[in-house]
């Protein structure tokens, strides 16, 4: 059963429009200069595109640099947020066979891209998160804290609710 994708749509697309540039670890927002780029592949457009990294300026934070992808790419998911929701929002009309072709990848992978999907949805929906996310930087941050801890820095971040492992 797909929850109601809706409220999801909102909520990104609001954090999409915000400008804020934030230290996923201390959530320091002020005095984050920019410190160079990497590239990363964007499966929306099927080019690299550069990802700014920024100096966080806090003494105490552990994260000299941090990076924050851009609105459409979530971390570590290999899909961005439209195509996932338009695979979730489709997946009980076609068969995952018929998705895999409609997105060019394996079966393997639109199963486990549509698993995620149905995980990130639910914690979203029932971890707090949408009501209380400041920036893009912190959902990023959170959502590898919440899906991959082992592949997250060991620091804590600093929120209102407890993250869901």
């Amino acid at each position: 059963m797909s929850p109601n994708l809706a409220p999801i749509l909102h909520f990104v697309e609001r954090l999409c429009k915000q400008d804020t540039v934030a230290c996923p670890l201390c959530g320091l927002s002020e005095k984050c200069p920019k410190t160079g780029f990497y590239k990363r592949y964007d499966p929306g457009t099927g080019r690299r595109i550069r990802i700014q990294r920024h100096l966080c300026r806090n003494p105490e934070c552990p994260a000299v640099t941090f990076s924050v992808l851009p609105p459409p790419l979530l971390p570590l998911f290999g899909m961005t947020w439209t195509m996932l929701l338009l695979a979730m929002m489709l997946r009980p009309h076609f068969s995952v066979n018929a998705l895999a072709c409609l997105f060019e990848c394996g079966r393997a992978t639109i199963r486990r891209r549509l698993n995620w999907g149905a995980r990130l949805a639910e914690w979203l929906l029932s971890s707090g998160a949408m009501r209380e996310v400041p920036s893009w930087g912190l959902l990023c941050a959170l959502i590898s804290r919440a899906f991959f801890p082992a592949r997250s820095h060991s620091h804590p971040i600093n929120t209102p609710w407890p993250i869901p492992l």
